[in-house]
């Protein structure tokens, strides 16, 4: 009887043990995925980089006289970000007539 009693008392100090631990555990140690957070606006949104070669092309709306801005969001995808009507600012950026045309060239994936 004497037994029972100290192997029931024993497991239940261990359960209380392994469930403490489990809680220490899991405030403790948080995992998160590793990168930079985005730089916002004032008004919330979301801002790039600045375009160069390297990380952005336009393409050429068919109806308009607007280009589609394409930024780099990671290694080989790039993610329209907006009209422009004005190429100013983006003179140096490769400009192409249509998707098929920035893909064949670069072998990017866009979204």
């Amino acid at each position: 009887m004497q037994t029972n009693i100290h192997k029931n008392l024993f497991s239940q100090f261990l359960h209380i043990g392994i469930i403490l631990l489990l809680f220490i555990f899991s405030v403790c140690f948080i995992f998160q995925p590793k990168f930079p957070a985005p730089t916002h606006d004032e008004d919330g949104s979301i801002v790039f980089d600045k375009p160069t070669r390297k990380n952005a092309f336009l393409i050429k709306q068919p109806s308009t006289r607007e280009y589609n801005l394409y930024v780099k969001q990671n290694k080989n995808l790039y993610v329209n970000v907006g009209s422009i009507q004005n190429l100013e600012d983006y003179k140096d950026l490769k400009k192409y007539n249509n998707k098929k045309e920035a893909l064949k060239e670069n072998d990017k994936k866009i979204q």
